[in-house]
C-alpha cells in the first residue's frame, strides 16, 4: 500500500512544490529543454509556415541546376558511356528512399511510444515520399539495366552477367 500526502511540500521562500525557480528554468534551457516547446504542433507551425516557400524555391532552384548539369554538362563514362548519366538520378533517389523508410520507422516509434502528434502526422506523410522515391529508383535501374546487362532486372530471366 502506498500512502501520499495531500499537504504540499513548502519551500523556504513560501512557494508550493509546483512552482519552479528562474534557477530551474535556466537549467532547462541548457539541457535541451528549449526545444520542448517545438512539439506543439501549432506553435512549430507558426514557427515554420513563413519558411517553407523560400526553402522550397531554394531547393526547387537547386534540384533543377543539379540535373541539367549532371545530364548536359558531366562527361560520359568511359566504360558505361552515356548511361551512367541517370546515377545522377538513380543512387540520390535510393537514398531518399531508404532514409525515408528509416525515418518513417523512427516517426512511428515516437508515436507508438510516447503518442507524439507530430510523429504520427511526420510518419503520414513521409510514406508517399519514400514510395515515390523508391518508385523512381526502380524506373531508373531499369533504364540503366537495359544498356548495361541487356535486361531490365536481375530476375528469372536475367542475364548471367546479374
Amino acid at each position: 500500500m502506498i500512502l501520499r500526502s495531500t499537504k504540499t511540500h513548502q519551500i523556504p521562500d513560501g512557494r508550493g512544490a509546483g512552482a519552479a525557480s528562474e534557477q530551474d528554468r535556466l537549467q532547462d534551457r541548457t539541457r535541451g529543454g528549449w526545444i520542448h516547446r517545438f512539439a506543439n504542433p501549432g506553435r512549430f507551425q507558426r514557427l515554420v509556415r513563413p519558411i517553407v516557400p523560400w526553402v522550397a524555391g531554394t531547393a526547387l532552384v537547386v534540384t533543377v541546376i543539379g540535373l541539367v548539369w549532371g545530364f548536359f554538362f558531366s562527361p560520359p563514362d568511359w566504360q558505361q558511356g552515356i548511361a551512367s548519366r541517370i546515377m545522377y538520378v538513380h543512387v540520390p533517389a535510393a537514398w531518399l528512399a531508404l532514409n525515408g523508410y528509416a525515418l518513417l520507422a523512427i516517426c512511428s516509434l515516437f508515436s507508438i511510444v510516447w503518442r507524439h502528434p507530430l510523429a504520427d502526422i511526420a510518419a503520414k506523410e513521409i510514406s508517399p515520399v519514400g514510395a515515390g522515391f523508391t518508385l523512381l529508383c526502380l524506373i531508373s535501374d531499369s533504364l540503366w539495366g537495359r544498356p548495361e546487362w541487356g535486361s531490365t532486372g536481375c530476375g528469372l530471366h536475367a542475364s548471367p552477367r546479374c
